[in-house]
């Protein structure tokens, strides 16, 4: 929705923000001036608190507005809005950019939505698991199990459950075993095709064996577990009108060694004894806009980070959504184990 729809001026009346409350449905309004910047926020509570006092129909929506909303900068991903609506008991939160203009409006309601989606997603399963040794020599990893499950079951059902209905899952290592098991999706809800890679075509390739697509789509490991709403992250990719977004988490890293600082004429200027480093890693999970497609060359390896790369070089801006949530890539023995032993109990 185009949080435009939502606008009233301070000096429409408090009968112009009903109008317009009953219209949209949403039971929210925003109130900016000329130039987008945000005044305040009026809902049906605002207003019937205001009438209970000394307003009246014809009375400016500024005197019943509430003036120091809670808002959030475009920084802020839809998981975070969703923690912070959910916490704060807020049915919409606006989004500010650094003038303090509205860029748009997280709605609690169609983050929690669980409508059936369009959009397809791609699952890669294609993987080799070599570095689990013995259990994949006759298993591709997605299929091994953890509480009684499949991990790409798992998976796909993180994907169903917040209204997901369409899937090309890409494989190659022992495909038939999960062509077998998940067949065309009847037995679980949905749809599912599959992108049958002739060779290993690294993270991204098996994406130039889909058919033309005219909506964004999400694209993950098939052997990360994760708690992250995946409509959220479509919702945070329309939202900025991304080529691509990959998911990412903070991660720290304790330097063996300390760590010295200097200028550019040699002099010390520093030195931290073992810090730990904090970056961002990729979670194996993005949004793809149907223009990035394109991109990724047939029939060749092609990794995900390639595709961002060549994004970059092509003067575009794809971006990044942090995550806090679990996560877990079940690419070691240990990742496994610790797999077994704590998913299912969060």
């Amino acid at each position: 929705m185009d949080w435009r729809t939502l606008r009233l001026f301070p000096k429409q009346s408090v009968r112009d923000a009903l109008t317009l409350i009953n219209a949209t449905g949403e039971q929210f309004a925003l109130v900016t001036d000329s130039e987008d910047k945000l005044i305040g926020v009026v809902t049906d509570g605002n207003i019937r608190r205001g009438l209970l006092t000394d307003a009246s129909l014809e009375s400016c929506v500024r005197d019943v507005m509430n003036p120091t909303p809670r808002h959030v900068n475009i920084a802020t991903s839809a998981v975070q809005a969703l923690r912070m609506m959910e916490e704060a008991s807020l049915s919409h939160l606006p989004v500010l950019d650094e003038a303090g203009t509205v860029h748009h409006v997280w709605s609690i309601k169609r983050l929690q939505s669980v409508s059936p989606l369009p959009n397809n997603v791609v699952l890669m399963a294609g993987g080799l698991g070599s570095r689990l040794g013995e259990l994949t020599q006759n298993c591709p990893k997605p299929m091994l199990h953890i509480g009684g499950k499949p991990i790409l079951e798992i998976v796909l059902k993180n994907f169903i459950n917040v209204g997901f209905r369409h899937f090309f899952l890409a494989v190659n290592y022992l495909a038939d075993i999960i062509i077998e098991y998940f067949g065309d999706g009847t037995h679980f809800g949905c749809h599912i095709q599959y992108l049958k890679e002739p060779k290993r075509m690294g993270t991204a390739g098996a994406l130039s064996l889909l058919p033309p697509q005219t909506l964004p789509l999400l694209v993950a490991n098939a052997d990360i577990l994760t708690h992250l709403n995946m409509r959220c992250l479509l919702h945070e990719h329309l939202a900025h009108n991304s080529p691509a977004t990959m998911v990412v988490r903070k991660h720290s890293v304790q330097m063996a060694y300390g760590v010295v600082e200097s200028d550019t004429q040699g002099n010390l200027t520093g030195i931290k004894e073992k810090p730990n480093i904090n970056v961002h890693i990729s979670t194996g999970i993005y949004a793809l806009s149907p223009a990035a497609l394109p991109l990724i060359p047939p029939k060749t390896f092609f990794d995900m980070p390639d595709l961002f790369q060549k994004l970059l070089e092509t003067g575009q801006r794809p971006r990044i959504m942090e995550t806090n949530e679990y996560w877990l890539d079940i690419g070691r023995l240990p990742d496994y184990e610790r797999a077994q032993n704590e998913f299912l109990q969060l």
